[in-house]
């Protein structure tokens, strides 16, 4: 750990990196040398927002980083939201502790924008000191996976964040995901929290 990035692991060779939104790029620019010099490496990721300098987005892209997932920062009341969704009947919804993990990699390998969490490793690598199996959600039309919810609630300020919403490639343009996404706040909001969401995730 450097004064001001944060490295979580895991699942080897899937290091997840933190900067903080003080982090000076020469800092950045260390450990992402350090990691991208890694024998063992697979994917690595960088979390950064529009709170970081334009710097650090600079140079990621030139060292062939892409953009995989972009959030706008928002935060959200939740105490007030009653916003109801309604889904037909041959709809279902399971939670990881109830499914385990073969539909979340069957929807995720259905999803051809997807890279990350084709395999079991990817999804752990998902899971991480906020995990909780209740918040990470299967959505099933006619007994068939099509799609996912995966939200944590960070417990020390107790915001909720929507971390990934995903529908597969036959079941999209269909208002699917807009659909799965107020399930999320839905969600969230049984949980007591208030949303927080801002991030943007670049991996090679």
């Amino acid at each position: 750990m450097q004064d001001n990035i944060i490295v979580k692991e895991f699942s080897v060779g899937y290091p997840f990196i933190l900067p903080e939104p003080c982090c000076p790029l020469i800092e950045l620019k260390n450990v992402v040398t350090t990691t991208l010099k890694r024998s063992d490496l697979i994917s690595p990721a960088i979390q950064l927002s529009n709170k970081h300098d334009q710097s650090l987005h600079n140079y990621l892209l030139e060292c062939k980083f892409i953009v995989d997932e972009t959030e706008v920062l928002y935060e959200r009341d939740l105490v007030n939201y009653n916003q109801l969704v309604v889904f037909e009947d041959e709809y279902k919804f399971l939670n990881f502790e109830e499914c385990g993990s073969a539909p979340f990699l069957e929807v995720t390998n259905n999803v051809s924008s997807i890279r990350r969490m084709k395999t079991q490793e990817g999804l752990k690598n998902l899971q991480g000191d906020y995990f909780d199996p209740r918040l990470w959600i299967v959505a099933y039309l006619a007994e068939k996976p099509i799609g996912i919810i995966l939200c944590e609630i960070n417990k020390k300020n107790n915001h909720g964040t929507i971390v990934y919403i995903s529908v597969i490639d036959s079941y999209q343009n269909k208002g699917i995901g807009k659909k799965l996404h107020l399930k999320a706040l839905a969600l969230l909001k049984e949980f007591g929290v208030c949303l927080k969401s801002d991030f943007c995730i670049r991996r090679t």
